[in-house]
């Protein structure tokens, strides 16, 4: 169930890259070189890209396991991996 309550911005601040495999971590290099803010979602705990993404942009905010619905609201845009069943 949706919570109705929930705040929507239609011109999010940053983008949100879902998925973290190497597709979702070349966005996130290719996003950090245009100077551009963005957030990285995962359903899984430690997908395979995280260790490298710390290592290179230690700063770089993370939602893994659950994903927060606020945090789709807010987007910009989406940067969906093709391997995320949508």
């Amino acid at each position: 169930m949706v919570d109705s309550e929930v705040a929507y911005s239609a011109t999010g601040s940053a983008s949100v890259i879902v998925g973290l495999g190497s597709t979702g971590l070349s966005c996130a290099k290719y996003l950090a070189a245009q100077g551009r803010a963005f957030k990285v979602v995962d359903s899984r705990l430690n997908p395979p890209s995280l260790e490298e993404l710390k290592r290179l942009m230690p700063d770089t905010e993370c939602e893994l396991g659950e994903f927060s619905l606020q945090t789709f609201l807010n987007a910009s845009e989406l940067l969906v991996s093709p391997g995320v069943s949508l």
